[in-house]
């Protein structure tokens, strides 16, 4: 289990935000995501969803996560202007 990709730059920070205007299916979530946000334990929880609702406040709650609680391990990597992107996507 791990994780394989982040928003860590600019550009996938800013293809994130704007993937998150309009409503993420469920059923169509890896397919959006698989380039911009990989973690196995994520795409778990997305693959035993059923149906067809809104992913979206599911990842601005792993964005959150990964940025309060992981950002000791990550931080050294992240654009800034990336990581204010997605911090500000965490706000509903």
């Amino acid at each position: 289990m791990g994780t394989w990709a982040l928003p860590k730059t600019k550009k996938i920070a800013n293809d994130l935000q704007v993937l998150m205007k309009k409503p993420i299916p469920c059923n169509q979530a890896t397919h959006h995501l698989v380039d911009i946000i990989g973690d196995d334990d994520l795409y778990d929880l997305l693959e035993a969803l059923e149906g067809d609702f809104d992913i979206r406040p599911i990842i601005r709650d792993f964005l959150s996560e990964v940025i309060t609680q992981r950002i000791d391990y990550n931080n050294n990597d992240w654009d800034k202007e990336a990581l204010r992107i997605c911090t500000r996507l965490t706000s509903p």
